[in-house]
């Protein structure tokens, strides 16, 4: 498989569309080059008589032996700190603010026009300059109540958020919240902190794109009751927060997301704006803890996730042609070949005919396909190749063996409404001047466990 190496700090990477960062360093591949199939040759040194020194290799992955496909986070998690927002938040809670104050402008645009060709028609004004005196006094307010909205807030209190970290195991508990100190009496409203899981999905064509949205998990967290805030008083609004074990991790690809973000609310009553914040975190595909169901020799795979697992079964029989997947060492789910991210397992192919067919030969593709409402996108583990040559022979089965090795990334196998993704082997008859015959056997891919030596102390809430 061909593989480029990073501009940045040299570490190899798989040659695909949708890798973007580097694995080692996570910096942009833009400009990346291929690669090295052999060492280089000695090179001439100066001055003459000395041996030359030998290459470098470079440094070995951070994620583990197997590349990552995606921009997915390391295997170490990571902690993010907490964050003093003086002023209550101002930027994002200014920016939030002005969206309802931006859908007012766009209204008050149209009307605008439309008022600018009344006023051409019937009196003969210039168009031109109705529509710029009404674009800059629009402007004008949206920036007024943009600061107004932010000095309102600024008089009211000031707030230290507690971040999530950028890092999260499935399973994995953290500590999230918020503490307001008051700089006059106030009265603070329900606060409240949503988990939430959405996927996302990109249609790409043409000049724009169309973006498919839904929340495929959300769980809301009372952050306190009511209560009321004198002068200098401080009030901490902190819960604990859990990724449920049976959750999807996080996906991003090119045009295929599952996005985690953790929202804050406190409703601040009167005319003080309501306080807004919003982040977003990364989910691992290995599970903290919980129950696991032993499939193999050395091979586990979460038996609470499993029941979550959604996959569509592929027909294994197209038109005269059955084929079976499965894996050596019997480690199966759903009655498919099963394995965690970061396992490597041999599966045995078989092929029958019901007929003898005349063809150039059977070849055969390993990989992922994610695809649904948005631009379809493929992970690819071996490129096609050839398993078998000539005409395709009733009496002569054809028996292959594959050895799958899945990236610690993932992506795992999930099925939802605008995103899917789906590991596969592909099996291809190709028939000369004809239609070839395709079979899609699935593979189904879980997240793995975290072991004990995997583990790193975390800093205290």
């Amino acid at each position: 498989m061909d593989k480029v190496l990073c501009p940045h700090c040299g570490a190899e990477n798989i040659k695909s569309s949708i890798i973007t960062t580097c694995t080692r360093c996570l910096e942009s591949l833009e400009g990346a080059r291929s690669a090295p199939t052999d060492l280089p040759a000695a090179r001439a040194t100066w001055p003459p008589g000395q041996a030359a020194s030998p290459p470098s290799a470079p440094a070995p992955n951070a994620v583990g032996d197997s590349p990552a496909l995606f921009t997915q986070p390391s295997d170490q998690p990571r902690t993010s700190p907490t964050t003093a927002v003086p002023g209550a938040a101002q930027l994002s809670q200014g920016v939030r603010g002005c969206g309802a104050t931006a859908a007012i402008a766009g209204v008050a645009l149209f009307f605008l026009f439309v008022l600018a060709g009344v006023l051409w028609v019937v009196f003969g004004a210039r168009p031109l300059l109705v529509i710029g005196s009404g674009i800059v006094v629009i402007a004008g307010l949206a920036v007024g109540i943009y600061i107004l909205r932010i000095r309102i807030a600024s008089s009211f209190y000031e707030a230290v958020i507690d971040q999530p970290p950028g890092q999260l195991l499935l399973g994995e508990s953290f500590e999230a919240g918020l503490t307001i100190r008051a700089r006059r009496d106030m009265r603070l409203g329900d606060a409240e902190a949503v988990l939430q899981c959405e996927e996302h999905a990109i249609a790409r064509g043409g000049t724009s794109d169309t973006h498919y949205r839904k929340t495929i998990f959300e769980q809301a967290y009372s952050l306190g009751g009511e209560r009321d805030l004198r002068l200098g008083e401080e009030a901490a609004l902190r819960t604990k927060i859990t990724i449920p074990s049976a959750a999807i991790p996080t996906l991003r690809g090119k045009n295929n997301f599952i996005e985690w973000k953790l929202r804050l609310t406190v409703p601040i009553p009167g005319y003080c704006p309501d306080m807004r914040e919003e982040f977003e975190f990364q989910v691992r595909p290995r599970m903290a803890h919980g129950s696991a169901r032993s499939l193999a020799k050395d091979a586990s795979i979460p038996e609470e996730w499993l029941g979550e697992t959604k996959v569509r079964d592929k027909p294994h029989e197209v038109r005269g042609v059955h084929a079976e997947l499965a894996a050596a060492d019997g480690a199966t789910a759903q009655g498919l070949p099963a394995m965690s991210v970061g396992a490597t397992r041999k599966l045995n192919l078989t092929l029958r005919t019901d007929e003898d067919i005349h063809c150039r030969g059977v070849l055969c593709w390993v990989g992922s396909r994610i695809h649904g409402s948005g631009t379809d996108e493929e992970v690819v583990l071996d490129e096609e190749y050839l398993i078998h040559e000539g005409d395709f022979r009733m009496a002569h089965p054809i028996s292959h063996s594959i050895t799958v090795s899945i990236p610690s990334s993932g992506p795992v196998t999930f099925i939802g409404r605008y995103v899917k993704c789906e590991w596969m082997v592909r099996v291809r008859v190709d028939i000369p001047l004809w239609r070839d015959k395709r079979i899609q056997l699935p593979i189904v891919v879980t997240p793995g466990l975290i072991v004990e030596r995997e583990r790193e102390p975390r800093p205290p809430f």
